[in-house]
């Protein structure tokens, strides 16, 4: 993946509507779309298992980057907008 992360979230949001994006060797290609709800400053998203190729029971980590610049560096999760958790750790689900 890029820089350790195979999927990328919400790059590209419709009214009720988000990408979901693969890294392959040639970059971020969309593989689908997800729905996605939101209520002031809560963001809900509705992402099936199946297209992030994972099991019925998965186990997997997560970063939470809003507002990155340009994803061609990993910098930019600590230099622009928001991230959680810090730096390079990651959320475990």
């Amino acid at each position: 993946g890029w820089e350790g992360y195979d999927f990328l979230i919400n790059q590209s949001v419709g009214e009720n509507t988000s990408s979901i994006q693969k890294w392959t060797e040639n970059g971020w290609s969309t593989i689908g779309k997800t729905k996605l709800s939101y209520s002031g400053s809560e963001l809900e998203l509705s992402i099936p298992l199946a297209k992030l190729e994972l099991e019925e029971k998965p186990s997997f980590h997560f970063h939470w980057s809003d507002n990155p610049q340009q994803l061609t560096d990993i910098n930019a999760f600590f230099l622009d907008g928001d991230s959680a958790p810090d730096r390079r750790f990651n959320f475990d689900y």
